[in-house]
Order: structure tokens, then C-alpha cells, then sequence
């Protein structure tokens, strides 16, 4: 059986040919796992959100046979800008004649490439597109790969898990209610911890996942948004990489458009390139990240401590519990890494106002704070 999602006006003779148009998504298919001979996507997945494109190749991964091929063909965002035929636009954000034919998403090969191997294919290669399709275009990217023989080691890879969270005394609940919703679908316990003392409450919850025999550590922050599928997608990413000791998911900084984690040879506001594979870093947060527990071993005690700046006042070059125990982490000889395929969300604080034309303003709070002058 082969199946040609997104057919449009290009069907395929002995293919099974989807059309939204024509009331056939592409996914999720009703097809059993393992049924499925190749799967033809040509300009599909950009019409997809980045997670529901993710979640439509699980699922064709899921129901092609061991060793099936899939064929995917995208805009490449590279050629698309660079086009100077005037339609660079259109290729980029979709013809928007229809309600379908509007782009969500964007690749370049070292995108594709790496979203294909993380969701487990192998063999990923180049192939040439077919005359009077899209594939065949001049900005089309196009990328062939093949579902192992045998189920990656990951899927049958059994671990102990518990989470563990501090809570301050006044929490958000729609943010716990997103968490609990998230964890108790996986059967994975929450053990909350209460204090004004962050640190002190997070090295005694990581020694008891230790005294418990725990294998990894799940880290949560009150003020983290993520779902059951964001973690399930951590824990396949952690067991594909045993060189990672620490794994954190993509988390954005509160009032600001950097991610929460630091690089070694870089500062703040340096451009990182990031595609799907896991990030290397120097810091990260606790937001949702794992832990190996049998990686705390050489890590000297305290773990967690705020350390005073060399003037002894807690200016820009302090230490604060979380930053401190990612520096003795490391020194332990433990590496750190960052999920970019994991983005999760930060609850922020904001506020909105009437600007001076009567129209709603969203503004952190720390620019409503400057705009009326009380910082």
C-alpha cells in the first residue's frame, strides 16, 4: 500500500492519493502500525504548525511497515528568499488562495534532516522531484528515508521517572492544572516541595529521588506550560542521547526574546544556530529537564547555593542557586544539553492598557514600569 498525502492536482497512478480539499487529512491515518509500503508528502508539511508537522510524521512513522520509505518534499526557506522571479513571498507563506494553502512553517535541509531522524528514521538522502509536481520545483527540498528494520532502542528502553516541584506560596493555577494534566497521563508522580528557600527544597527533593532509586529526575518549575506529548518528546530525546547527563527542554527568558540557557564562547544576544538536534550548552534552567541520577555521584555537596558577586553585594556577577549548580554539575565532569525540537511555554507576568488612539497594549510589566517612570 502506498499512500500520496496532500495529492491536490497531481494523483498518482497506483497510489492511494489524500486530499484535504476533498475532506482526506493527512493525519492522523486510519491505517494500522505497520501497514503502510511508502508515504509520498510533497509540499505537506509546511502547511502544518511546527508541532503538528512533528506529530503527522510520528504517526506516518508509526504506520509505515519496518523499512517503508517516506518521501517529503518542502519549500526550502533558503532557495524561496532568495528567488528572484518576485514570488519569493508566495513561496514562503503559501499562494493564500484557500483557507489551505496558507505555510505554517518553514525548513532548510538541516532542519528536515534532523526533525526525520529524531521522530526515527535512518538512511536519510536526497531524491529528485517528479516533472509536474511541486517536488520538482526550483525551490523544492526534497529528502527520501527509511523506517528501520527494527524498533529503535528507545521505544522499548524502560526507566524509573519522577518529577519533581518547588511551589511558592501563591501559584498560578491555570499553570498547575496544565502540569498535572500533563504528567498523570504518563502515570508519572509529582512530589511537590514548599519554601522560600529554593535550593534548600531542590537537593533535598533530588536526594530523595536518589534514596528512592529513581533512574531520572524530571525538574519542573510552577510557571512552566507544556503538555503530555512535550514530554514524552524529552524522554525519547534523552534516551537517544546517552551523552547528554542533563536535558532541558527550549525555554524563552521572561520580558525578553532570549532562550534560558548560556553558551561557553558566547554572550548574550550572540545569533546560535539551532535546528533539531540536541544543543550543548553551559546553563540551562529547571523549567522541564532530566536528570541521570547516577550522574550526581561525583557531584560534591552543596548543589544548590547563591554565591555573593567579589564585592560581596549580589550585583550581575552573583551566583544564584540554579546557576550554581549548573557550574559544579559541570565541573563534576556532567554535560548539559538543550532540546530545541522541545519548545515549552513561561507563564509571564503582563499587563494590558489602553494606549493613546483607545487601542489595547499588551507591555511586561517592567515596561509599564518604565513608560510611568518608577524605575
Amino acid at each position: 500500500m502506498r499512500l500520496n498525502l496532500g495529492a491536490g492536482n497531481c494523483p498518482l497512478d497506483g497510489w492511494e492519493n489524500y486530499d484535504i480539499k476533498t475532506g482526506q487529512p493527512c493525519f492522523p491515518l486510519a491505517h494500522a502500525d505497520g501497514t503502510v509500503d511508502e508515504i509520498r508528502a510533497s509540499h505537506v508539511l509546511e502547511h502544518l504548525s511546527f508541532r503538528d508537522a512533528t506529530a503527522a510524521l510520528r504517526d506516518w512513522f508509526r504506520a509505515l511497515k519496518p523499512g517503508g520509505r517516506i518521501w517529503v518534499a518542502v519549500p526550502d526557506i533558503d532557495k524561496a528568499l532568495a528567488a528572484t522571479d518576485g514570488k519569493r513571498l508566495f513561496y514562503v507563506m503559501g499562494g493564500q488562495t484557500d483557507e489551505h494553502d496558507m505555510h505554517r512553517s518553514a525548513y532548510d535541509a538541516e532542519r528536515l534532516e534532523a526533525l526525520l531522524e529524531d521522530v526515527g528514521f535512518e538512511q536519510v538522502s536526497e531524491w529528485q522531484g517528479t516533472a509536474g509536481d511541486c517536488s520538482s520545483h526550483f525551490v523544492s527540498l526534497n529528502r527520501v528515508a527509511k523506517k528501520p528494520q527494527t524498533a529503535p532502542v528507545r521505544r522499548t528502553a524502560t526507566v524509573k521517572v519522577a518529577a519533581y516541584c518547588t511551589h511558592p506560596r501563591y501559584e498560578a493555577v491555570a499553570a498547575r492544572n496544565i502540569i498535572d494534566g500533563a504528567l498523570k497521563p504518563l502515570g508519572i508522580n509529582l512530589h511537590c516541595s514548599q519554601g522560600v528557600f529554593w535550593g534548600q527544597c531542590m537537593q533535598r527533593m533530588f536526594q530523595d529521588a536518589i534514596d528512592r532509586g529513581v533512574d531520572w529526575i524530571l525538574s519542573i518549575d510552577s510557571d512552566s506550560l507544556f503538555t503530555a506529548e512535550h514530554v514524552r518528546h524529552i524522554m525519547d530525546v534523552f534516551a537517544q542521547t546517552p551523552e547528554a547527563d542533563a536535558l532541558a527542554a527550549l525555554q524563552c527568558r521572561r520580558g525578553a526574546l532570549f532562550p534560558l540557557l548560556t553558551t561557553g564562547n558566547h554572550q548574550t544576544g550572540d545569533e546560535i544556530r539551532i535546528d533539531g538536534r540536541p544543543l550543548k550548552v553551559t546553563t540551562a534552567h529547571f523549567g522541564l529537564t532530566l536528570f541521570r541520577v547516577e550522574k550526581f555521584k561525583t557531584v560534591p555537596k552543596p548543589w544548590f547555593r547563591s554565591v555573593p558577586g567579589k564585592t560581596g553585594d549580589w550585583d550581575d556577577d552573583r551566583l544564584d542557586d540554579d546557576i550554581y549548580f549548573w557550574h559544579v554539575w559541570r565541573e563534576a565532569g556532567n554535560t548539559i544539553y538543550v532540546a530545541p525540537s522541545c519548545s515549552i511555554g513561561h507563564l509571564e507576568e503582563m499587563c494590558v492598557v489602553y494606549d493613546q488612539n483607545m487601542q489595547p497594549k499588551h507591555q511586561y510589566v517592567h515596561e509599564w514600569r518604565k513608560e510611568n517612570g518608577l524605575q
